[in-house]
């Protein structure tokens, strides 16, 4: 590539310079090349060594990506990268110009950026990221919600809403590929983000970290990409046609490049679309379903051998979910809730069952379906024997599921 100046209207300061490589240090190899087995190792021992936390680090990133590791981790990389960056200084007083280290910088602010948007656009287009209500929610008393759980149910109720915010996403991812697009890529991934990091916050979604990283970063290419912008909307000045000249001049480099990226975008925007949607068959609303899924709601209860009326003791079932292969749950009356391990036979007809809280003692049930919305089940669970008649409910009864679209509401609907 030609030493030529990329952003001429740019003026390269100490200050400036410092900035960049601190960026790259920090936002680069510090967040996504270190192996794992290496930070378990070194970020504990910064928070109880440095730190001194008041409790060891012993829960890794997984479902959350705000734990005390997390936090721990990027304070940790921000000290490292100011250090990193003040000894890259030292050492490399005589560059003037930035022009080309900055170019590459935003290459991989933009596929990184890109990247992110391809995961989450098509897991909301296919539908994995959030499905419809589920049927533990759907029994589940209002207040009993999280706030995330009331945010993830909110998206999930709406498949166009989904889709369409998945849509904006890849779009988003599309258009960072391209120089000449990027700017355009950049605000609408900040926009995108922005709305999504604000629910992370407000809603206690644990994506907080990432999400702003992402917001940030679609910031960065936003800002630098946007000097005409900026001219038009600030200083009311007039602005010259963007140069965008070619990034190689040999043949050779230009074929290669352009093999390349096609390679990549096709990588990136094909791959990531077929696992997806492959995945729709194992985890999304296609995926088969658990041996009695259903809500179960019961019709009779014989316990130890006397029949109880259903709504006359609070300490009894409301309703057997059972949505998950290999689990269920029991919300009673008075709205305590039991997790079971839930293994049932469809050949033998039984089930073996277990509090979640208490693997040592197991219950073994049979269960007999009399007909497709009712079913038997019998046996010695906590002590009692008992024969309980459940007759499954159907899923168009509950209102968040059967309210449907009205182009017409002569009064909100607002229940």
């Amino acid at each position: 590539m030609e030493n030529q100046l990329f952003y001429p209207h740019l003026q390269w300061n100490s200050a400036k310079k410092f900035l960049l490589r601190f960026a790259i240090i920090f936002l680069g190899p510090l967040m996504i090349l270190i192996p794992s087995s290496i930070g378990e190792e070194f970020y504990p021992w910064v928070g109880s060594a440095i730190l001194h936390l008041e409790k060891p680090i012993t829960i890794f990133p997984g479902g959350s990506g705000d734990t005390t590791y997390n936090y721990v981790e990027l304070l940790t990389n921000f000290v490292l990268s100011l250090l990193a960056a003040a000894i890259w200084s030292i050492f490399n007083k005589k560059e003037k110009n930035y022009d080309t280290l900055l170019h590459y910088f935003l290459v991989f602010c933009r596929y990184y950026v890109a990247v992110s948007m391809f995961n989450y656009g098509y897991a909301k287009i296919f539908y994995n990221q959030f499905g419809s209500p589920t049927l533990w929610k759907l029994v589940q008393p209002y207040g009993e919600s999280s706030p995330m759980g009331i945010a993830w149910t909110f998206i999930g109720a709406s498949k166009p809403y989904t889709v369409v915010s998945g849509v904006m996403e890849v779009i988003a991812g599309i258009l960072l590929l391209f120089r000449r697009t990027s700017f355009l890529g950049a605000l609408t991934a900040f926009i995108v983000m922005f709305n999504v990091m604000l629910m992370n916050y407000c809603y206690d979604i644990p994506v907080k970290i990432f999400s702003t990283q992402l917001v940030l970063l679609a910031f960065i290419v936003m800002y630098f990409n946007g000097h005409n912008l900026r001219l038009v909307l600030f200083k009311n000045s007039a602005t010259a046609p963007e140069a965008y000249k070619p990034l190689f001049t040999k043949k050779w480099l230009k074929i290669t490049r352009i093999v390349i990226k096609s390679v990549v975008l096709v990588a990136l925007i094909g791959v990531d679309a077929y696992i997806q949607s492959d995945s729709i068959a194992t985890n999304g609303p296609d995926a088969p379903k658990a041996p009695l899924y259903g809500i179960h709601k019961p019709t009779q209860l014989i316990k130890n051998g006397d029949t109880l009326r259903t709504y006359s003791d609070s300490a009894e079932w409301k309703y057997l979910v059972i949505e998950w292969e290999g689990m269920a749950s029991i919300r009673q009356l008075n709205d305590r809730v039991y997790r079971l391990d839930f293994q049932v036979d469809t050949i033998k007809k039984n089930i073996t069952a277990n509090l979640q809280s208490d693997t040592l003692h197991k219950y073994q049930l049979t269960y007999k379906q009399l007909n497709d919305t009712t079913m038997e089940l019998k046996g010695v669970f906590m002590k009692d024997t008992i024969d309980y008649t459940f007759g499954k409910v159907n899923m168009k009864s509950f209102r968040l599921i059967n309210r449907g679209f009205h182009w017409v509401n002569e009064y909100p609907f607002n229940k």
